[in-house]
């Protein structure tokens, strides 16, 4: 089988660009909408060229935004994880920055995965694989925050369904293998 990922188009969408971090942003002090972006959570501490960006002290204050107020259910017995994800530590490469969006993106693809995987469990009753599909319509996830801006739709579908038919499997089982290989997905006790 052809090893093949999309978690870099995903993930890269989303630049992450070495530059000096400065000090930590505040929380935005408005109403928080049902489907804010990362943004309007917690507000980016550097600017640059029109974007914002988190500096490393910030990733766990919006990591923990963004999973804390996901505007999408993951199914039963699955949860975000605590730890911020792996694209979001510097790992000693010096001071970095991230892109508003990425926190989003990483916590849509990491909620999309979950769903992923509950859907190719063996066994799932009528109703439990029926509420897996609803939530995994393409529409549903790029309607996630920061989704639409970030991944490109057509170019998702057809690696997959380009996948799917290489390997002689599931849509959602290439998307799987494309998509969430790297990442781990935590299951409650």
């Amino acid at each position: 089988m052809k090893k093949k990922t999309l978690a870099g188009l995903a993930i890269g969408a989303a630049a992450v660009m070495a530059l000096t971090a400065g000090a930590i942003g505040s929380a935005n002090a408005s109403v928080i909408p049902a489907n804010a972006t990362d943004a309007q959570l917690l507000a980016p501490s550097i600017h640059s060229q029109g974007s914002g960006f988190y500096s490393q002290a910030q990733v766990p204050s919006v990591w923990a935004a963004v999973t804390g107020h996901f505007p999408a259910a993951l199914p039963t017995g699955y949860q975000f994880p605590t730890a911020t994800p792996a694209e979001m530590q510097a790992n000693g490469k010096g001071p970095r920055v991230y892109q508003e969006g990425l926190p989003d993106v990483l916590a849509a693809q990491y909620w999309r995965c979950a769903w992923l995987d509950y859907s190719l469990q063996p066994n799932l009753t009528a109703i439990q694989a029926d509420n897996a599909n609803t939530h995994l319509k393409m529409s549903t996830y790029m309607a996630l925050p920061s989704v639409s801006g970030h991944v490109p739709e057509s170019d998702l579908e057809a690696a997959i369904a380009s996948t799917a038919s290489e390997d002689n499997v599931s849509a959602h089982q290439a998307e799987f293998t494309m998509m969430c290989s790297t990442l781990n997905i935590e299951k409650s006790n």
